[in-house]
């Protein structure tokens, strides 16, 4: 799991079929947290917010890379 603090981060305020992560960067998002609430049923209209937890299958390589991307 990888948490987005940033609040410049590029990947918020998106759409996840906007950012194409797997296809992109080689990773899913299973699931995410946000605050109190865990998402379990992604759908691609979904944005991205500060704070969040994402919990993310992949590669590791690939999933280390797109972890320094979020920090």
């Amino acid at each position: 799991c990888l948490r987005l603090n940033s609040d410049s981060n590029v990947f918020l305020g998106k759409p996840l079929k906007e950012l194409n992560l797997r296809a992109v960067h080689g990773i899913n998002i299973l699931g995410i947290k946000r605050t109190d609430e865990i998402l379990d049923s992604i759908h691609p209209e979904e944005v991205l917010k500060q704070g969040d937890i994402i919990y993310v299958q992949g590669n590791q390589n690939k999933i280390e890379q797109f972890h320094k991307m979020i920090k």
